[in-house]
């Protein structure tokens, strides 16, 4: 039963960042500032994979911040 919790948890944070991705598309395109749409197929990889670029951005931002704060 908690693997189909967390299973399902993972899903609906998916889903919603795959409603944060569509925003921003609309958003840009009203800007023109976006040539292409998402295709199904990325979508679907969007909501699949979404803790891996929660894990890039977060490696991104500590090893920022801290290069920063030595620099100074």
């Amino acid at each position: 039963m908690i693997v189909l919790k967390i299973v399902m948890w993972y899903l609906i944070i998916g889903c919603v960042l795959d409603i944060v991705y569509v925003r921003i598309e609309k958003w840009l395109k009203g800007l023109d500032l976006l040539e292409g749409n998402l295709t199904d197929h990325d979508r679907m990889v969007s909501i699949l994979l979404w803790p891996i670029g929660i894990l890039f951005f977060i490696n991104g931002f500590i090893n920022t911040y801290f290069d920063n704060d030595e620099e100074n």
